[in-house]
């Protein structure tokens, strides 16, 4: 079935998504949220892919992972009253939120400005401080302008939206657990955004990979990231089956003919918001406490990258992975010892849409654009939660600083209802 279009004038007609990849990939419940869908960390694993209509193993040397594509959703219960708003603010009631923007996604100046502030302060300054490079942080000639244009751009999409705000609003308890698990295991706070990127919190989320949960784990990741997922049961096969791998390997035992099988599972706690998380900061802190990642002065964005892309999976099955993010950077460094990339991300970014294949760069390219599509979530929920809940939610407290700050440059509207 064939997505329906928007209403004319509703959504510029270069950001309508095609959601039938969605459809095929991603089941999850109401409010309807469609999405591809890739293992977790992926590591690009298994080593194997999901296409648009069914599990496919793939040739030596192709590329080994899923493609994590978090689409639009149909918006449900927000129902858009006569009301005047800011241009910067919500007016469209169509989407959740855009798997991604193209170059003529247009953005008022003020955002544009806010956004910068924001990605300053909640991106680059961890960059800095992991690359040891303090000026990083305010220099924006230093930083990457693709990547820094295509946040603008996700988040003036998004905040036109009300679907995205009363997300927002629906999953600020598990936007703020998962933040403070990030930070219990040092990692920085726009990580958070991911799940709301991937299902938008729902703990029912499945993938065909067997994939469950906000994060979209599979068992082997949630093995790999210390949750138990243990005695389950497997569509005609007798002897429950447990994970005892951190790879899946090309031909997982809960896949046939493209479809899970896996039914269910005595101890699973892949739905299960903190346990989750944590184990989703143990897979991230791969990336994120490297050497090189962290002197690339792209720390932030090559983590958000390994969601898709996955690491470093040679450490597991002595495969090359040429797409996982600690070879692609290091394909992507001179040889003469280079270490700085602050500009990886966007000179990498050549899909025009997200998918598996890396159209010449180096990342898939639903890695490629999902780092700033995160990104520009992120920002955008900071103000939304430091402004309605700061005083009700440990997490969002200090988030309350930037509501005087680059905030003053997005319209944040009210509690949706």
């Amino acid at each position: 079935m064939s997505p329906s279009k928007p209403p004319d004038g509703d959504v510029p007609p270069t950001q309508w998504i095609d959601l039938q990849a969605g459809r095929d990939a991603v089941t999850l419940p109401p409010p309807a949220f469609e999405a591809d869908t890739s293992s977790f960390l992926r590591g690009g694993h298994p080593a194997t892919r999901v296409a648009r209509r069914g599990y496919e193993p793939l040739v030596a040397g192709a590329l080994a992972g899923l493609a994590l594509v978090a689409v639009a959703a149909l918006g449900a219960g927000f129902v858009l009253s006569q009301r005047k708003v800011d241009a910067r603010g919500p007016v469209f009631t169509t989407v959740e939120r855009y798997a991604s923007v193209g170059v003529d996604e247009p953005v008022d100046p003020a955002l544009r400005e806010a956004v910068a502030l924001g990605f300053s302060a909640l991106v680059m300054a961890p960059n800095a401080t992991a690359a040891n490079w303090p000026e990083l942080a305010e220099d924006r000639a230093a930083w990457d302008p693709v990547l820094l244009d295509r946040v603008a751009r996700a988040a003036a999409a998004h905040a036109r939206q009300w679907p995205f705000w009363g997300r927002l609003e629906a999953t600020r308890a598990d936007y703020a657990a998962t933040v403070l698990a990030l930070r219990a295991a040092g990692l920085p706070d726009v990580l958070a955004a991911l799940p709301f990127a991937a299902t938008g919190y729902r703990a029912d989320a499945t993938g065909p990979a067997c994939e469950r949960g906000p994060w979209l784990l599979t068992p082997e990741s949630a093995l790999r990231g210390g949750l138990a997922v243990r005695d389950c049961t497997l569509r005609g096969v007798s002897v429950l089956w447990s994970p005892d791998s951190f790879l899946p390997g090309a031909r997982p035992p809960y896949i046939e003919s493209g479809t899970c099988r896996l039914d269910t599972c005595v101890i699973d706690q892949r739905p299960e918001v903190t346990p989750a998380a944590t184990a989703a900061a143990r897979l991230l802190s791969e990336a994120w406490r490297d050497p090189q990642v962290a002197a690339s002065g792209a720390a932030v964005q090559l983590t958000l990258a390994a969601y898709d892309a996955g690491f470093d999976d040679a450490r597991f099955d002595d495969t090359p992975h040429p797409t996982n993010v600690l070879p692609a950077l290091r394909a992507a460094l001179p040889a003469t010892g280079v270490s700085r990339a602050p500009t990886f991300l966007g000179d990498t970014l050549r899909c025009e849409k997200p998918g598996p294949d890396t159209c010449g760069g180096v990342l898939p390219g639903t890695a490629q654009h999902r780092v700033y599509t995160v990104i520009a979530d992120h920002l955008l929920a900071v103000c939304y939660y430091g402004r309605h809940h700061s005083g009700t939610e440990a997490a969002f407290t200090e988030w309350a600083s930037y509501a005087d700050g680059y905030c003053t440059g997005i319209a944040v509207p009210e509690i949706p209802t």
